[in-house]
């Protein structure tokens, strides 16, 4: 049988560390480290994500912009923090907007097609996923964006 970059054969279970195993022994931080080192590793997960991720505010300003989004968009991180998504074409932007309020209120998105330009103009045929982020309350603080 020819081998699958998908396959549905389990790996060696064995060979798999038991990474909960391991945090039950090593220390845990505590109160601001353990926050501080939670952020990092979101951060590092949203930077090495293999999609264009986006982390927009409750005004749909940029905070976070990775670097398959920089690839597949143009715009650097330097272009585009504190401003609002430039790939959103401007007769889209209204509903843009209504769907990121839909998101803050609990809706979420998947897999919705969208289209938008790159920084050189050239249109793009996408999908696009988005949920709310919360604080550590619960209070929603914006959304992030999966393209």
């Amino acid at each position: 049988m020819a081998s699958s970059r998908y396959s549905t054969t389990p790996p060696d279970v064995a060979a798999i560390p038991d990474e909960r195993a391991a945090a039950s022994t090593s220390p845990r931080p505590h109160g601001d480290s353990w926050l501080e080192l939670a952020s990092e590793n979101v951060r590092g997960l949203i930077d090495d994500a293999p999609l264009a991720v986006v982390v927009l505010d409750t005004a749909a300003r940029i905070l976070h912009w990775n670097r398959v989004a920089e690839a597949t968009f143009g715009w650097s991180s330097d272009d585009v923090i504190g401003a609002e998504l430039p790939s959103v074409p401007a007769d889209e932007r209204e509903e843009f907007l209504l769907s990121q309020l839909r998101v803050r209120s609990g809706d979420s998105m998947r897999a919705i097609p969208v289209r938008h330009p790159r920084k050189d103009g050239v249109m793009l045929d996408l999908q696009m996923s988005a949920s709310a982020m919360r604080d550590r309350r619960g209070e929603v603080t914006g959304s992030i964006l999966m393209i």
